[in-house]
């Protein structure tokens, strides 16, 4: 997250306090998306504020290059500016006032194209959690959807900005937090799944659809990255023969299970880098490479900055988070 100096942070205040929606957000909505615009606005130096309620706040006051990033299964609200991903040869734009999900582990180039001190991107993250996701799918009627991919983005209606605004106003305290918090994001989790917005986390949710089985196998690649890749045992863990394994991540994730697996290797290897520049050698083992400067180089390559350079830069912006 990028660090705001004071005279943004007044800036900020001031422009969602004074923000109108536009046409397509009015009455009660446009209150709503509002009031979610003042809370996001409040202690922006503090990375950790809505941490007790499940949710990542994400703000930028600038517009940003293309960085490499990998999503997570994750639900994220837009509250104000734009952005856009990258996805092999797909392009996904994104504003305020929208919905995106997310439904497996995904490499993306995502740019922050809408964002200035006056009227900065904001945006929150929810984590899915897989067990709960596929309790809430088995008590819904069997619905019918059309297939948006991994990612989906549509207009986050009142059944989605209300529980969230309840769900922020939460962080305020950590009692209610602590006993109210998981509630509220279940009820939103269950909003999104029967609304427009659900269809990719609901073939997610189900075992046998192939976005679920590849989704547990980017899973399995993210949690493994000190592993070598084997394909032919992650088509069999698919449940499909090597080409058609092959056609259906290439589809999914925009890129190969060889090409996932090395962007996971490099993503966890930047995050232990922001922790501990100090240790590039065994960081370079634990992600599963045999060469600390081939490594080096294929960090470089990625990130375009040298590992032992990047811990100034990923820590001032947070690590440059997905939302």
């Amino acid at each position: 997250m990028r660090h705001l100096q004071d005279h943004e942070h007044r800036l900020l205040a001031r422009s969602c306090r004074g923000h109108r929606p536009g046409p397509a957000v009015v009455g009660t909505l446009g209150t709503v998306l509002t009031e979610i615009r003042d809370l996001l606005a409040h202690h922006v130096d503090d990375p950790g504020r809505f941490a007790a309620v499940g949710v990542r706040r994400y703000v930028e006051t600038a517009p940003t290059p293309p960085m490499p990033l990998l999503y997570r299964k994750a639900l994220y609200v837009v509250v104000q500016g734009a952005k856009q991903l990258r996805i092999g040869d797909r392009v996904v734009g994104y504003r305020g006032g929208e919905l995106v999900t997310c439904g497996i582990d995904l490499p993306a180039l995502a740019q922050v194209t809408g964002a200035s001190a006056a009227e900065p991107y904001l945006a929150v993250e929810l984590p899915i959690d897989r067990e709960q996701l596929t309790g809430l799918a088995a008590e819904l009627p069997a619905l019918s959807f059309e297939d948006d991919g991994a990612v989906s983005v549509h207009p986050a209606g009142p059944a989605v900005l209300e529980p969230l605004l309840r769900l922020l106003r939460l962080a305020d305290d950590p009692v209610d937090a602590k006993v109210l918090a998981a509630g509220v994001r279940r009820e939103l989790l269950h909003r999104v799944l029967s609304g427009p917005g659900g269809a990719a986390l609901l073939q997610l949710a189900r075992a046998d659809s192939v976005l679920g089985r590849i989704g547990h196998c980017t899973t399995w690649l993210r949690e493994h990255v000190d592993a070598p890749v084997d394909v032919a045992r992650l088509a069999e863990r698919a449940g499909m023969s090597a080409t058609t394994f092959h056609r259906h991540f290439k589809t999914a994730t925009g890129t190969t299970p060889v090409r996932f697996h090395k962007q996971a290797r490099l993503h966890e290897a930047r995050r232990l880098v922001v922790a501990d520049a100090d240790a590039l050698a065994r960081i370079a083992s634990a992600v599963g490479y045999a060469s600390a400067s081939q490594f080096s180089r294929d960090y470089k390559r990625m990130f375009g900055v040298a590992p032992i350079r990047d811990t100034a830069r990923s820590g001032a912006r947070g690590a440059s988070g997905a939302g």
